[in-house]
């Protein structure tokens, strides 16, 4: 991969969070990236939904998302697969809506507007 592929990868996921999530997150901010051949990786860590601290973590084309739980403890967003690949990033960021909003409580959804219940 080329140095300029890796600065794309890093850009349009942040545009993808952006754009996905909205006014839910806040505070985004790059950091931990690794910028060696054959070792690419960076995490974008941001307030979702004024609740939780999550991080998004990229390896090589393996993404991963993960909540802070406190005192350096992080509580992984799963679904069907252990990892996805940037190829699939929607599929990746509904899976993880839904992870998330499942562990906040509705009546706090409802009340931001957040919520996708009738």
């Amino acid at each position: 991969m080329e140095r300029s592929a890796f600065d794309e990868i890093r850009l349009d996921v942040w545009k993808k969070i952006k754009e996905f999530y909205g006014d839910r997150v806040k505070g985004m901010e790059f950091y931990d990236i690794v910028d060696e051949p054959d070792m690419w990786t960076f995490k974008i860590g941001f307030f979702a939904y004024d609740y939780f601290w999550v991080v998004f973590r990229y390896k090589l084309d393996e993404i991963r998302m993960s909540i802070c739980c406190g005192d350096g403890k992080y509580f992984h967003i799963s679904s069907g697969e252990d990892f996805y690949s940037t190829a699939k990033l929607d599929e990746f960021f509904e899976d993880a809506r839904k992870e998330i909003e499942l562990r906040i409580p509705d009546k706090f959804l409802k009340a931001k507007g957040w919520s996708y219940k009738d």
